[in-house]
Protein backbone atom coordinates (compact mmCIF):
# COMPACT_ATOMS: atom_id res chain seq x y z
CA UNK A 1 0.00 0.00 0.00
CA UNK A 2 2.90 2.49 0.68
CA UNK A 3 4.46 1.53 -2.44
CA UNK A 4 1.34 2.13 -4.33
CA UNK A 5 0.89 5.35 -2.38
CA UNK A 6 4.17 6.52 -3.26
CA UNK A 7 4.44 5.67 -7.12
CA UNK A 8 1.19 7.68 -7.31
CA UNK A 9 2.69 10.90 -6.57
CA UNK A 10 -0.18 12.80 -5.24
CA UNK A 11 0.37 12.49 -1.17
CA UNK A 12 3.58 14.93 -0.03
CA UNK A 13 3.96 13.14 3.27
CA UNK A 14 3.33 9.74 5.03
CA UNK A 15 3.23 9.65 8.58
CA UNK A 16 3.97 5.64 9.90
CA UNK A 17 3.09 3.72 12.91
CA UNK A 18 6.71 2.85 14.76
CA UNK A 19 5.45 0.87 17.40
CA UNK A 20 2.60 -0.27 19.89
CA UNK A 21 3.12 0.49 23.03
CA UNK A 22 7.01 0.34 24.91
CA UNK A 23 7.82 -2.69 23.09
CA UNK A 24 6.55 -4.07 20.44
CA UNK A 25 7.74 -2.43 16.62
CA UNK A 26 5.50 -2.18 14.63
CA UNK A 27 5.59 -5.41 12.50
CA UNK A 28 5.17 -3.96 8.72
CA UNK A 29 8.10 -0.58 9.75
CA UNK A 30 10.57 -1.72 8.09
CA UNK A 31 9.17 -2.79 5.12
CA UNK A 32 7.16 1.10 4.99
CA UNK A 33 10.45 2.69 5.34
CA UNK A 34 11.63 0.78 2.33
CA UNK A 35 8.62 1.45 0.45
CA UNK A 36 7.72 4.61 1.41
CA UNK A 37 11.86 6.35 -0.38
CA UNK A 38 12.71 9.80 0.15
CA UNK A 39 8.85 10.92 0.96
CA UNK A 40 8.59 13.12 3.80
CA UNK A 41 7.88 11.31 7.04
CA UNK A 42 6.77 11.15 10.69
CA UNK A 43 6.20 9.07 13.20
CA UNK A 44 3.75 7.57 16.01
CA UNK A 45 3.27 4.96 18.60
CA UNK A 46 -0.05 4.01 19.09
CA UNK A 47 0.38 5.11 22.63
CA UNK A 48 -0.87 2.51 26.12
CA UNK A 49 1.19 4.46 28.82
CA UNK A 50 -0.68 4.86 32.14
CA UNK A 51 2.38 6.31 34.18
CA UNK A 52 4.80 8.67 33.60
CA UNK A 53 7.34 5.92 33.97
CA UNK A 54 5.61 4.32 31.16
CA UNK A 55 5.17 7.64 29.15
CA UNK A 56 8.77 7.80 29.22
CA UNK A 57 9.60 4.70 27.90
CA UNK A 58 7.21 5.01 25.24
CA UNK A 59 8.67 7.91 24.38
CA UNK A 60 12.63 6.42 24.29
CA UNK A 61 11.31 3.11 22.38
CA UNK A 62 9.71 5.40 19.81
CA UNK A 63 12.76 7.15 19.35
CA UNK A 64 15.31 3.88 19.44
CA UNK A 65 13.33 2.18 16.92
CA UNK A 66 13.39 5.09 14.43
CA UNK A 67 16.91 5.65 15.23
CA UNK A 68 17.41 2.24 14.71
CA UNK A 69 16.54 2.53 10.71
CA UNK A 70 19.36 5.37 10.65
CA UNK A 71 16.83 8.45 10.96
CA UNK A 72 18.09 11.50 13.29
CA UNK A 73 16.03 14.66 13.96
CA UNK A 74 17.71 16.06 10.75
CA UNK A 75 16.09 13.74 8.52
CA UNK A 76 12.71 13.22 9.95
CA UNK A 77 10.12 16.38 8.59
CA UNK A 78 6.80 15.75 10.73
CA UNK A 79 6.98 15.41 15.03
CA UNK A 80 6.71 12.27 16.75
CA UNK A 81 3.16 11.94 17.83
CA UNK A 82 1.57 11.01 20.66
CA UNK A 83 -1.35 9.07 19.89
CA UNK A 84 -3.00 8.14 23.00
CA UNK A 85 -6.59 7.92 22.77
CA UNK A 86 -10.01 5.65 23.32
CA UNK A 87 -8.07 2.23 22.27
CA UNK A 88 -5.70 3.41 25.29
CA UNK A 89 -8.15 3.87 27.71
CA UNK A 90 -10.15 0.53 27.39
CA UNK A 91 -7.33 -1.15 27.12
CA UNK A 92 -6.15 0.56 30.49
CA UNK A 93 -9.82 0.46 32.14
CA UNK A 94 -9.60 -3.33 31.01
CA UNK A 95 -6.65 -4.01 33.12
CA UNK A 96 -7.98 -2.20 36.27
CA UNK A 97 -6.65 1.83 35.15
CA UNK A 98 -8.76 4.05 35.04
CA UNK A 99 -7.13 6.97 33.68
CA UNK A 100 -8.29 10.92 34.50
CA UNK A 101 -7.98 13.93 32.01
CA UNK A 102 -5.40 15.45 34.36
CA UNK A 103 -3.37 12.19 34.53
CA UNK A 104 -3.18 12.53 30.58
CA UNK A 105 -2.10 15.35 30.52
CA UNK A 106 0.65 14.97 32.60
CA UNK A 107 1.67 11.79 31.17
CA UNK A 108 1.48 13.55 27.77
CA UNK A 109 3.59 16.04 28.46
CA UNK A 110 6.73 13.41 29.83
CA UNK A 111 5.97 11.87 26.45
CA UNK A 112 6.48 15.29 24.52
CA UNK A 113 9.02 16.20 26.29
CA UNK A 114 11.43 13.31 26.54
CA UNK A 115 11.04 13.30 22.33
CA UNK A 116 12.12 17.18 22.13
CA UNK A 117 15.33 16.26 24.75
CA UNK A 118 16.48 13.99 21.92
CA UNK A 119 16.42 16.35 19.05
CA UNK A 120 12.76 15.91 17.70
CA UNK A 121 9.66 18.57 17.59
CA UNK A 122 6.94 16.86 19.69
CA UNK A 123 3.14 16.61 18.63
CA UNK A 124 0.02 15.17 20.30
CA UNK A 125 -3.24 13.15 18.01
CA UNK A 126 -6.68 14.35 19.41
CA UNK A 127 -9.93 14.00 17.84
CA UNK A 128 -12.87 16.61 19.13
CA UNK A 129 -13.71 14.45 22.33
CA UNK A 130 -9.95 14.78 23.33
CA UNK A 131 -10.05 18.11 23.08
CA UNK A 132 -12.89 19.30 24.42
CA UNK A 133 -12.66 16.45 27.29
CA UNK A 134 -9.45 15.27 27.93
CA UNK A 135 -6.86 18.05 26.92
CA UNK A 136 -8.76 21.28 26.53
CA UNK A 137 -6.89 24.76 24.90
CA UNK A 138 -5.15 24.93 28.39
CA UNK A 139 -2.92 22.35 28.16
CA UNK A 140 -1.61 23.38 24.41
CA UNK A 141 -2.03 27.28 25.38
CA UNK A 142 0.79 26.17 28.49
CA UNK A 143 2.89 23.63 25.40
CA UNK A 144 2.55 25.87 22.69
CA UNK A 145 5.57 23.95 21.15
CA UNK A 146 3.76 20.91 21.00
CA UNK A 147 2.39 20.27 17.28
CA UNK A 148 -1.50 19.76 17.13
CA UNK A 149 -2.71 16.28 14.42
CA UNK A 150 -6.54 17.34 15.00
CA UNK A 151 -8.58 14.38 13.80
CA UNK A 152 -12.17 15.58 12.11
CA UNK A 153 -13.57 13.63 9.52
CA UNK A 154 -16.54 15.53 7.89
CA UNK A 155 -16.15 19.16 7.77
CA UNK A 156 -15.05 21.54 5.04
CA UNK A 157 -12.40 23.02 7.22
CA UNK A 158 -11.59 21.90 10.69
CA UNK A 159 -12.69 23.58 13.80
CA UNK A 160 -9.77 24.00 15.80
CA UNK A 161 -6.79 25.64 15.17
CA UNK A 162 -4.38 22.86 13.77
CA UNK A 163 -0.79 22.08 12.38
CA UNK A 164 -2.55 18.46 10.74
CA UNK A 165 -6.23 17.64 9.90
CA UNK A 166 -7.14 14.70 9.39
CA UNK A 167 -10.27 15.32 7.40
CA UNK A 168 -11.56 11.93 5.98
CA UNK A 169 -11.26 8.40 6.81
CA UNK A 170 -12.36 6.69 3.84
CA UNK A 171 -11.07 4.97 0.50
CA UNK A 172 -7.74 5.84 -0.95
CA UNK A 173 -8.15 6.14 -4.70
CA UNK A 174 -6.76 9.39 -5.21
CA UNK A 175 -3.79 8.12 -3.57
CA UNK A 176 -3.37 4.86 -5.62
CA UNK A 177 -4.97 2.32 -3.55
CA UNK A 178 -8.31 0.58 -2.91
CA UNK A 179 -8.24 0.36 0.79
CA UNK A 180 -9.50 2.67 3.54
CA UNK A 181 -6.88 5.74 4.26
CA UNK A 182 -6.57 8.51 6.94
CA UNK A 183 -5.96 11.65 5.18
CA UNK A 184 -4.49 14.60 6.02
CA UNK A 185 -4.02 18.42 5.26
CA UNK A 186 -0.55 20.29 6.35
CA UNK A 187 -1.26 23.46 7.40
CA UNK A 188 2.23 24.52 8.61
CA UNK A 189 5.43 24.20 6.94
CA UNK A 190 7.73 20.68 6.28
CA UNK A 191 10.01 20.36 9.76
CA UNK A 192 13.89 21.48 8.99
CA UNK A 193 16.10 22.05 11.42
CA UNK A 194 16.59 25.52 9.74
CA UNK A 195 12.82 26.36 9.78
CA UNK A 196 11.59 24.74 13.39
CA UNK A 197 11.35 28.24 14.77
CA UNK A 198 9.89 29.78 11.70
CA UNK A 199 6.90 27.13 11.64
CA UNK A 200 3.29 28.10 11.42
CA UNK A 201 1.44 26.05 13.60
CA UNK A 202 -1.97 27.57 13.36
CA UNK A 203 -4.38 27.74 10.87
CA UNK A 204 -5.39 30.51 9.45
CA UNK A 205 -9.05 30.21 7.89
Amino acid sequence: IVAKIRENGKAKFAILRACVGSSSEDENLAQYIKDIGDMKIGFFPASYFNSLTDASAEAKYLVDTIEKYGFTPDTVNLPLFCDWEGFSYEYNKKNGIEISPEQLREFTKVFCEYVKQRGYKAGVYLNKDYWDNWYGQAFFDAHPDYYIWYARPGLDAPDRDCYLWQYACNEGNEYGVDEPLDKNILFGKFIQPDQWEECNKQLEI
